[in-house]
């Protein structure tokens, strides 16, 4: 049968060697079937006869060395030298290749050793780690030392396998733990070979060992190093003869138990923000005696006073600043020689001090990079003012420094001027603050305060005088000192446009005068407010509002002083009561008034809530309780149309009594606000006023009816919460309208202008759309009440809806002129004005789609919201209306006056 097998069937173990060998080189796995069959022909061969000179290996060394190979390929070391090994043997074995050597087979034979013996994966990887080492670091072991690492792996116990596999893995990571392991396990033989890699590490070239264990560790992990590495080479025959590294070194061990006892000062240094590349100055040995005592003497002094934040701190700073901020040997060398000896006396000289001198010790410290610290350090070293003991500091810190010999004179000087200018600087700055707390113990302890500062010799000022020390420099020519408790304020009103000046009652007035009082302490400053165009009788004696809570919005005008009210300085009343206190200074009560002044409508007039819209008059919102304040406001604040524009209160009044009449607004929800129109007196009471005048002087109300007219007038010219004016000349005036009595619609209630607005903001273009719409004089009021309305459909329907539902427009003002019903007679039984058609001038938000009518375009707006009342034309019967074209320039440039508040 062997006969048959060898002679029969040759070809077949060609097959599977060359099989074989294929997969050895493409580093492919074996197939187990392939080297099974080819193990077992190999067997056959040897049980004859005849014996051969080279042996097949059995199975089991063929199957541990091919699960070795598959190892290697799969391992992440770089393991070239076994890999080329392996292959050798394999292709030495399948084709009569070249044999290993004895050196490469020896190997082999180790790790098959392994493989079979202990084949679990924590011996496997220290293997792989030793002959990685060994292929990485070749001077690190001899050939001997190699396979007397790997021939111990099988034998080593178990408990040390993984922690030898992990401290061989990396360098520096691991190397505490490593020494410490040696440390502990150096009475084993099995491990004796192992201190090789310790030695390789601190015998590198600049010490990288001591670098990275200096930087890196802890100081309990530095400590437990170094006694470690001292138990490991202080025994004869363990430390190699050539080891480069301090750590060795058995001065440094003394050396760290030495300053062991100073760890707390040094970790607090370090959380205190000092790096450890400064502190790792006290850790190294030092070079000779004198520095050791100086680096000795530091840490004791730091030690005493840890707990002082501003010694610690300021010694802290001066070790950032004077160590060496690296590990060069050179930097460390100069350092540990010279500047700790001068640091070390600095810090002695420092615990002398006093505190003003410990204070100059600080600024030098923090200005000692600038180019004029040694200029300030000399002059201070001649002040006679500074203590000998506080001098010798300076000089210290001066050498400490490095500081040259400076003169106190010269371009060098100006510098330091600066310096000292900033210190006066800041003493001023201290001072103010220092009278900032006098001043607010004062509120509560007037009397101890003064006899605090008579006790030490020092003037108590006035509150008048006190808020005059305080005072900023830009506020002086508007404040002014009246007397030892009174002060004046200038409030300019150059800035407002002429459409203010009416509604606030301020048509002739340039500057308002308000009066602060300062009364005794705890208690805010009295007021009153007066204007420069009231008779220098009314304010020669003042009888000022005392604030003992908010203002009431009626009370201001209970008259606590002489002279003349209006709209604005009511208002500013209401924002002194509401912001004055005892805190308050000149500037913050100055500043409330002045921003207020430029725009005091934007408030509610009694609540003082912001409204949803730019207005020009103040008003109320529409809060019934505000309305109520608002109606027991005396005339002279909320009628300012009676002495500004009694023109206006002629057209609210015909206006008002022409939709009364005609039963247009008959009940309280269609004027709302305290509008009572189911007083059956109304028309009659209209009827017993005056006429309005027509020259501009004030509309004054007979005795007889004062309380009923200003009951009638207040809810006429108020309700509406908008700002109608006359318009006579100026930018406002349409020229093409010269014979017709023109009123602008300055705004209209805050409502509907916050609706108009929304519109506005989103219109492509910023021209503005212009159109006309005639109306009776009975529709007026309520078209100011609550804007144009889409009446279509209604029973207030008037000319039908031809062209579908909506507010008929026009963009020429005779079209708009001729749907205006005639209006003979006068607006109300006592006017002046009569004989007249209501035309008003439309701003729309968008264009309005046009019809074509017979003579002209008419346009019909859907959307009452888009559209703005902003002219009121009383066009006298007779007078010929203009064209478009002669009107709609005018219009616009009106509209784009009123939108950017020009006027």
């Amino acid at each position: 049968m062997y006969t048959l097998a060898t002679e029969k069937n040759p070809a077949i173990v060609d097959y599977l060697q060359h099989v074989l060998v294929e997969q050895v080189k493409k580093e492919r796995p074996l197939s187990k079937a392939d080297v099974n069959l080819l193990s077992f022909w190999k067997s056959l061969e040897k049980k004859p006869r005849s014996s051969q000179s080279e042996s097949w290996p059995i199975l089991q060394d063929f199957q541990a060395v091919e699960s070795l190979r598959m190892a290697v390929l799969q391992s992440t070391n770089r393991l070239d030298m076994l890999r080329d090994c392996i292959k050798r043997y394999l292709l030495h074995h399948l084709k009569g290749g070249e044999a290993l050597d004895t050196l490469s087979r020896r190997i082999l034979d180790a790790f098959i050793n392994t493989w079979q013996q202990r084949p679990d994966p924590d011996r496997q990887m220290l293997s792989f780690c030793v002959a990685q080492r060994y292929q990485s670091y070749p001077q690190e072991l001899s050939f001997d030392q190699y396979l007397e690492r790997l021939d111990q792996i099988p034998t080593i116990p178990n408990t040390l396998v993984r922690p030898l596999f992990q401290y061989m893995a990396s360098d520096l990571i691991h190397v505490v733990k490593f020494a410490k392991f040696l440390s502990d396990n150096s009475c084993l033989l099995e491990i004796k070979a192992w201190y090789h890699s310790l030695n390789t590490l601190m015998s590198s070239h600049n010490d990288p060992l001591l670098i990275a264990t200096l930087v890196n560790l802890p100081l309990p992990e530095w400590t437990l190093l170094i006694s470690n590495i001292h138990h490991i080479y202080d025994k004869p025959g363990v430390s190699p003869n050539r080891i480069k590294s301090s750590l060795v070194d058995g001065s440094l061990h003394s050396w760290t138990n030495k300053i062991s006892g100073f760890f707390p000062v040094i970790v607090r240094l370090e959380q205190n923000g000092l790096p450890r590349s400064i502190t790792q100055y006290f850790l190294r040995l030092p070079p000779n005696e004198k520095v050791s005592l100086a680096l000795l003497g530091i840490l004791r002094i730091l030690e005493v006073h840890s707990t002082s934040s501003k010694y610690f701190g300021l010694m802290k700073l001066v070790l950032r600043s004077e160590t060496p901020n690296g590990l060069e040997p050179d930097a460390r060398s100069s350092f540990l020689s010279k500047d700790a000896q001068k640091m070390h006396h600095f810090f002695s000289r420092l615990l002398d001090t006093m505190p003003y001198g410990f204070e100059l010790c600080s600024t030098l410290m923090n200005i000692h990079e600038e180019s004029y610290a040694p200029v300030v350090s000399q002059a201070w070293t001649e002040d006679s003012e500074i203590t000998s003991r506080d001098k010798k500091a300076i000089v210290s810190m001066r050498s400490m420094l490095g500081f040259e010999p400076a003169t106190c004179e010269g371009p060098a000087a100006l510098p330091a001027a600066k310096l000292l200018e900033n210190e006066v600087d800041g003493l001023i700055q201290d001072a103010k603050g220092v009278d900032r707390y006098r001043r607010l113990t004062a509120l509560h302890d007037s009397k101890g305060v003064t006899n605090l500062l008579r006790q030490i010799g020092i003037k108590e000022l006035t509150r008048v005088e006190a808020a005059f020390a305080t005072l900023p420099w830009d506020l002086f020519n508007v404040v002014k000192l009246v007397s030892e408790s009174q002060i004046q304020l200038h409030l300019s009103l150059a800035h407002l446009r002429d459409l203010q000046r009416h509604v606030l009652g301020l048509k002739s007035t340039r500057t308002i005068f308000v009066h602060l009082f300062f009364q005794e302490a705890g208690r805010p400053p009295a007021f009153c407010i007066h204007t420069d165009d009231e008779p220098s009788a009314d304010i020669d004696l003042h009888l000022p509002y005392s604030k003992g809570g908010t203002l009431a919005p009626h009370t201001y005008t209970r008259r606590t002083c002489r002279g003349q009210d209006n709209p604005a300085t009511y208002q500013l009343a209401l924002l002194l009561s509401r912001h004055l206190n005892i805190y308050s200074t000149i500037k913050t009560i100055f500043t409330v008034l002045s921003d207020a002044l430029k725009d005091l409508a934007k408030h509610c007039i009694s609540c003082a809530r912001p409204h949803p819209a730019y207005t020009r008059r103040l008003t109320p919102c529409r809060n019934a309780a505000c309305f109520k304040s608002w109606d027991l406001v005396g005339q002279d604040v909320c009628l300012p149309e009676l002495t500004s524009d009694p023109g206006v209160v002629d057209l609210l009044l015909g206006a008002f009594y022409h939709a009364n009449k005609a039963h247009i607004i008959d009940a309280p929800k269609d004027i709302k606000g305290g509008v009572t129109m189911q007083e059956r007196n109304v028309i009659e009471n209209i009827k017993l006023l005056d006429p309005c005048p027509s020259d501009g002087n004030p509309y004054i109300i007979p005795r007889a009816l004062r309380k009923q007219g200003l009951d009638v007038l207040g809810k006429i010219c108020n309700s509406y919460r908008g700002f109608v004016a006359s318009v006579n000349s100026g930018p406002l005036r349409i020229p093409a309208f010269p014979e017709a009595r023109q009123f602008v619609v300055a705004n209209t209630s805050p409502d509907l202008e916050a609706r108009f607005n929304f519109h506005l903001k989103t219109r492509r273009s910023a021209e503005p759309h212009v159109y006309f719409h005639g109306t009776s004089l009975s529709r007026l009021y309520p078209i100011l009440y609550e804007g144009l309305r889409v009446l279509s459909g209604t029973a207030l329907q008037q000319y039908g809806a031809t062209y579908g539902h909506g507010i008929y427009l026009s963009s020429s003002p005779w079209t708009a002129w001729s749907y205006a019903p005639v209006h003979t007679g006068s607006l109300w039984p006592n006017s002046s004005m009569q004989n007249f058609r209501v035309v008003l001038g439309v701003e729309s938000a968008v264009a309005v789609r046009p019809i074509q009518s017979l003579n002209s375009l008419i346009y019909v707006a859907n959307d009452a919201t888009t559209l703005a009342v902003r002219y009121i034309f009383l066009i006298p019967l007779g007078t010929t209306v203009p064209a478009e074209r002669h009107v709609q320039p005018a219009m616009k440039s009106a509209f784009r006056s009123l939108r950017s508040r020009a006027v």
